[in-house]
Protein backbone atom coordinates (compact mmCIF):
# COMPACT_ATOMS: atom_id res chain seq x y z
CA UNK A 1 0.00 0.00 0.00
CA UNK A 2 0.95 3.31 -1.18
CA UNK A 3 1.69 6.04 1.59
CA UNK A 4 -0.47 8.76 1.10
CA UNK A 5 1.70 11.51 2.53
CA UNK A 6 4.47 10.45 0.08
CA UNK A 7 7.99 9.48 0.37
CA UNK A 8 9.01 10.56 3.86
CA UNK A 9 11.49 12.95 4.24
CA UNK A 10 14.75 12.17 6.64
CA UNK A 11 16.44 14.75 8.48
CA UNK A 12 19.84 13.75 9.45
CA UNK A 13 21.33 15.79 12.22
CA UNK A 14 24.47 15.76 9.94
CA UNK A 15 22.91 17.15 7.18
CA UNK A 16 23.79 20.89 5.84
CA UNK A 17 21.66 23.17 4.50
CA UNK A 18 22.97 26.23 2.59
CA UNK A 19 21.61 29.43 4.10
CA UNK A 20 20.86 32.33 2.05
CA UNK A 21 23.07 35.27 1.80
CA UNK A 22 21.40 37.30 3.77
CA UNK A 23 20.77 35.10 6.49
CA UNK A 24 24.59 34.53 6.48
CA UNK A 25 25.52 38.33 6.52
CA UNK A 26 22.72 38.70 9.51
CA UNK A 27 24.66 36.23 11.65
CA UNK A 28 28.20 37.60 11.27
CA UNK A 29 26.66 40.89 12.09
CA UNK A 30 25.34 39.89 15.35
CA UNK A 31 28.20 38.19 16.03
CA UNK A 32 30.55 41.12 15.27
CA UNK A 33 27.97 42.92 17.60
CA UNK A 34 28.95 41.22 20.47
CA UNK A 35 32.51 40.97 20.37
CA UNK A 36 33.14 44.93 19.62
CA UNK A 37 31.56 45.94 22.32
CA UNK A 38 33.90 43.81 24.95
CA UNK A 39 37.18 44.94 22.43
CA UNK A 40 36.09 48.46 23.26
CA UNK A 41 35.86 48.30 26.75
CA UNK A 42 39.10 46.46 26.46
CA UNK A 43 40.65 49.07 24.55
CA UNK A 44 39.49 52.23 26.84
CA UNK A 45 40.60 50.09 29.87
CA UNK A 46 44.26 50.41 28.30
CA UNK A 47 43.97 54.05 27.28
CA UNK A 48 43.22 54.63 31.03
CA UNK A 49 45.97 52.41 32.40
CA UNK A 50 48.61 54.35 30.53
CA UNK A 51 47.36 57.57 33.17
CA UNK A 52 47.54 55.40 36.42
CA UNK A 53 50.53 56.18 38.61
CA UNK A 54 51.03 51.93 38.68
CA UNK A 55 52.29 51.86 35.21
CA UNK A 56 54.58 54.50 35.38
CA UNK A 57 56.29 52.36 37.46
CA UNK A 58 56.81 49.60 34.89
CA UNK A 59 59.81 48.35 33.61
CA UNK A 60 60.30 49.93 29.84
CA UNK A 61 59.28 46.09 28.58
CA UNK A 62 56.27 45.91 29.77
CA UNK A 63 55.36 49.58 29.01
CA UNK A 64 56.33 48.39 25.53
CA UNK A 65 54.05 45.01 26.48
CA UNK A 66 51.45 46.77 27.01
CA UNK A 67 51.74 49.27 23.78
CA UNK A 68 52.19 46.15 21.70
CA UNK A 69 48.31 44.90 22.99
CA UNK A 70 47.22 48.29 22.24
CA UNK A 71 48.31 48.11 18.91
CA UNK A 72 46.69 44.73 18.58
CA UNK A 73 43.30 46.22 19.65
CA UNK A 74 43.34 48.85 17.35
CA UNK A 75 43.76 45.83 14.35
CA UNK A 76 41.35 43.90 16.04
CA UNK A 77 38.94 46.99 15.68
CA UNK A 78 40.03 47.40 12.20
CA UNK A 79 39.11 44.14 11.21
CA UNK A 80 35.98 44.04 13.43
CA UNK A 81 34.43 47.59 11.70
CA UNK A 82 35.81 47.00 8.02
CA UNK A 83 32.92 45.14 6.43
CA UNK A 84 30.35 47.93 7.69
CA UNK A 85 32.77 50.76 5.94
CA UNK A 86 33.19 48.54 2.78
CA UNK A 87 29.32 48.45 2.78
CA UNK A 88 28.95 51.74 2.87
CA UNK A 89 31.53 53.33 0.65
CA UNK A 90 31.17 50.81 -2.21
CA UNK A 91 27.59 52.02 -2.53
CA UNK A 92 26.43 48.64 -4.15
CA UNK A 93 23.82 48.13 -1.39
CA UNK A 94 23.47 44.85 -2.28
CA UNK A 95 23.62 41.78 0.11
CA UNK A 96 26.32 39.61 -2.18
CA UNK A 97 28.79 36.34 -1.42
CA UNK A 98 31.25 37.85 -1.44
CA UNK A 99 30.02 40.49 1.10
CA UNK A 100 29.41 37.36 3.17
CA UNK A 101 32.65 36.07 2.60
CA UNK A 102 35.08 38.77 3.32
CA UNK A 103 32.46 39.72 6.77
CA UNK A 104 33.10 36.34 7.80
CA UNK A 105 36.91 35.81 7.80
CA UNK A 106 37.54 39.58 8.74
CA UNK A 107 35.78 38.51 11.54
CA UNK A 108 37.48 35.24 12.18
CA UNK A 109 41.30 36.55 11.48
CA UNK A 110 40.37 39.86 13.72
CA UNK A 111 40.41 37.05 16.30
CA UNK A 112 43.75 36.63 16.72
CA UNK A 113 45.15 39.76 17.77
CA UNK A 114 42.24 40.00 20.16
CA UNK A 115 43.48 36.93 21.49
CA UNK A 116 47.34 38.01 21.70
CA UNK A 117 46.23 41.35 23.32
CA UNK A 118 44.48 39.09 25.80
CA UNK A 119 47.21 37.18 26.80
CA UNK A 120 49.54 39.74 26.77
CA UNK A 121 47.47 41.87 29.71
CA UNK A 122 46.88 38.89 31.37
CA UNK A 123 50.26 38.11 31.62
CA UNK A 124 51.12 41.46 32.36
CA UNK A 125 48.19 42.04 35.22
CA UNK A 126 49.92 39.23 36.59
CA UNK A 127 53.67 40.19 36.47
CA UNK A 128 52.10 43.67 38.24
CA UNK A 129 49.74 41.11 41.26
CA UNK A 130 52.72 38.72 41.86
CA UNK A 131 55.77 39.51 40.48
CA UNK A 132 56.71 36.70 39.15
CA UNK A 133 57.52 36.13 35.95
CA UNK A 134 57.61 32.42 34.88
CA UNK A 135 53.61 32.36 36.60
CA UNK A 136 53.34 35.62 34.26
CA UNK A 137 54.78 33.85 31.48
CA UNK A 138 52.20 30.81 32.25
CA UNK A 139 49.36 32.95 32.36
CA UNK A 140 49.81 34.79 29.40
CA UNK A 141 50.96 31.85 27.31
CA UNK A 142 48.12 29.40 29.32
CA UNK A 143 45.22 32.31 28.26
CA UNK A 144 46.55 32.34 24.25
CA UNK A 145 46.63 28.29 23.88
CA UNK A 146 43.25 28.49 25.75
CA UNK A 147 41.75 31.33 22.90
CA UNK A 148 43.36 29.77 20.44
CA UNK A 149 42.37 26.56 20.55
CA UNK A 150 38.29 27.71 22.01
CA UNK A 151 38.20 30.14 18.72
CA UNK A 152 40.53 27.97 16.23
CA UNK A 153 41.26 24.66 17.07
CA UNK A 154 38.00 23.52 18.11
CA UNK A 155 35.94 24.43 15.72
CA UNK A 156 37.92 22.95 13.02
CA UNK A 157 38.35 19.41 15.29
CA UNK A 158 34.39 19.89 15.23
CA UNK A 159 33.75 20.79 11.67
CA UNK A 160 36.41 17.64 10.63
CA UNK A 161 34.18 15.11 13.06
CA UNK A 162 30.74 16.54 10.99
CA UNK A 163 30.04 17.59 14.75
CA UNK A 164 27.98 20.99 14.09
Amino acid sequence: MKSLTGPRERHDETETVERDVESCVSQICEEARMVLPGVQALFGFQLIAVFNQTFHDLSVPLKELHIFAIALIVVCICLLMTPAAYDRQTGTYKITRHFAKMSSTLLTVALLPLAVALSCEVGLVTKMAIDRDHLAFIMGGGTLVLLLGAWYIFPRIAHHLGIK
